[in-house]
């Protein structure tokens, strides 16, 4: 898979936000879904890891099926066959946004559980839906009780 297609994505992408870290007043959990009803981006996640929420959102994606991976930020997209599977693919993703941005670059994503399925052999049951896919923020925020 050539890695051209990635490193054009990655070099579309503005500098990497600084992170907000805040103390909030009320539940992190309500300030988070206030910040996902805002419309900050395009796409966002919210998740929770210790009593921290983490609210991030963004136009920057890159989605891996068993077969093929899509990159895209606003209106551009970026689609390139992934011969060595999804893995190999988000290996290359990032790759390229470790070369296109000199600072660190904070991305959030998911595994669908399908990609059990392909990793042990069984790639007709993964399906053709996206198996992991990356958010690359514009904005991060970390909520803390406080």
């Amino acid at each position: 898979m050539s890695a051209t297609p990635f490193a054009a994505w990655a070099a579309s992408l503005p500098e990497p936000p600084h992170r907000a870290v805040l103390d909030v007043r009320e539940e992190p959990a309500t300030a988070a879904a206030r910040l996902a009803a805002a419309g900050l981006g395009a796409h966002h996640v919210v998740y929770e890891h210790g009593g921290t929420w983490h609210f991030a959102a963004g136009s920057a994606t890159f989605e891996a099926t068993a077969t093929a991976s899509t990159a895209r930020h606003g209106e551009r997209s970026w689609h390139a066959p992934a011969p060595r599977g999804p893995l190999a693919a988000v290996r290359a993703a990032l790759a390229a946004l470790r070369a296109a941005s000199p600072r660190d670059r904070t991305v959030h994503g998911w595994a669908a559980f399908e990609l059990a399925h392909l990793l042990h052999g069984d790639p007709a049951r993964a399906g053709t839906e996206p198996l992991l896919s990356i958010l690359v923020p514009s904005v991060d925020i970390v909520l803390r009780p406080g």
